[in-house]
């Protein structure tokens, strides 16, 4: 187990495990929508952070999506991952909308000024999921 720095100690954190997708344009855009369901999920949940471990090859997707690096480019084994190196990545939920707006990023439509009717999160069974009243 990998303690975070302080700053992290106290806050609401939920983890991205690995999303398996297949490559190609429809493997992005189901990417694009299950992380798009996972930012709204997380806001409507009032988590802190967003983390997510990767290695060399998946570490360009959350630089990408302009997620913090928390360890400044060390890396930790993960046990469950055949204790490979892997970074640690946050996404404060608080700044992601000002981050990619501000960063022009390429999704920010996407992510957070349109609505789409065929990603519908279950926002009753989340809330009581995660202990939160809406």
């Amino acid at each position: 187990m990998t303690r975070l720095p302080k700053p992290y100690d106290g806050c609401r954190l939920i983890e991205f495990m690995r999303l398996g997708i297949e490559n190609g344009i429809s493997g992005q855009m189901v990417m694009a929508a299950l992380a798009k369901a996972s930012y709204e999920i997380c806001h409507a949940t009032r988590m802190d952070f967003i983390v997510a471990v990767g290695r060399r090859t998946t570490s360009a997707i959350y630089r990408s999506m302009l997620f913090d690096d928390v360890l400044d480019g060390a890396t930790v084994l993960v046990p469950h991952a055949g204790n490979l190196p892997h970074s640690i990545y946050c996404l404060p939920i608080i700044e992601a909308d000002r981050r990619w707006r501000e960063g022009n990023h390429s999704l920010y439509d996407f992510m957070a000024r349109k609505d789409h009717p065929d990603i519908n999160v279950d926002y009753p069974r989340v809330f009581e999921a995660f202990g939160v009243r809406p």
